[in-house]
């Protein structure tokens, strides 16, 4: 269970809103927002959710991030690829997601360079994906251990001979680590093309963070940012506070949510 509901679901009814603000409040205020980020309940609140959004995720448990980017057991890719290589490719390749499974192998690869393979029951274990991780995770694969579950966020490939290749795989914690610093450091952009799930995905949380300051007055009933503090600023904040907060929000970032509404329309 994710420990924070109410008002961070509060980021569908941003996304979804109408713009009712005239042209003139749309300038984005980059000092109020960068004030508003860099408070230290602030960051507080981004440890918190941050950290209890990876320790869910690794759990298998429902997190906001599988909006952006969807999780699939190794069984499953495996078993997509023996059925219609086609379509697996259409889902898979050059597509980033979260995989998740047990060690079925650890080895050196081309050049040393390590591969894991995750085990599956498909063809006796020998169609399981292999996964080749990118540059800053390669040398903590040493820490791995076969029997081990993971879950790693893989960009899909291909397949050779049946087994499905995924590479630039990725630690949770080192996600985890580059989200918190691109979060805090966030400015008002286009969020389509290259990357855009992770720029969405950035995105929600700098909102989030935003609109939970903004209805408790930058926390000041928590001394220590934690579960029952957001669980009671959700409580107490009326949905039409909400929806007025989100408002005010979508006029300070005007490219980001051009670009969404965009994309939005898009894959209508």
């Amino acid at each position: 269970m994710k420990k924070i509901s109410a008002l961070l679901s509060a980021l569908l009814i941003f996304g979804c809103s109408q713009d009712n603000s005239d042209s003139s409040n749309k300038k984005n205020d980059d000092q109020n927002v960068q004030k508003a980020l860099f408070t230290e309940k602030d960051k507080e609140f981004l440890n918190f959710v941050i950290k209890d959004e990876f320790e869910t995720l690794a759990d298998n448990g429902e997190v906001n991030l599988t909006e952006f980017y969807p999780i699939y057991t190794a069984e499953k890719i495996t078993s997509d690829y023996g059925q219609n290589e086609i379509r697996a490719n259409n889902l898979y390749k050059s597509k980033q997601f979260f995989i998740t499974g047990k060690i079925g192998g650890i080895d050196a690869g081309i050049d040393d360079k390590p591969v894991v393979n995750l085990k599956t029951n498909a063809n006796y274990g020998f169609n399981s994906p292999l996964l080749k991780f990118n540059k800053i995770d390669q040398e903590k694969v040493a820490e791995l251990n076969k029997g081990q579950k993971v879950t790693l966020l893989c960009t899909g490939k291909s397949e050779i001979a049946g087994t499905p290749i995924l590479e630039n795989c990725m630690f949770l914690q080192t996600l985890e680590k580059q989200m918190i610093e691109d979060i805090l450091k966030f400015e008002d952009q286009d969020l389509s093309g290259k990357n855009n799930q992770y720029k969405q995905a950035i995105f929600s949380f700098v909102i989030s963070t935003l609109l939970f300051n903004r209805a408790s007055n930058n926390f000041e009933q928590c001394s220590v940012v934690d579960n029952s503090c957001i669980q009671n600023i959700s409580k107490t904040t009326s949905k039409e506070d909400i929806q007025k907060l989100a408002d005010n929000l979508k006029a300070q970032f005007p490219k980001a949510n051009e670009s969404k509404e965009k994309m939005k329309q898009s894959e209508e």
